[in-house]
């Protein structure tokens, strides 16, 4: 059982990891555009 549990957290935690990846490359794209959009205010 111990073991079983050990393995479960395990897999909870990959898979909270790779949620948490994929919203900090979603953050970072969305910070890129703004940045881009701000850059072309400046510009004008």
């Amino acid at each position: 059982m111990i073991h079983y549990n050990e393995h479960k957290i395990k897999v909870i935690r990959n898979y909270l990891g790779l949620i948490i990846q994929k919203q900090i490359i979603k953050t970072s794209k969305s910070k890129q555009k703004y940045g881009q959009k701000e850059l072309k205010q400046n510009t004008k």
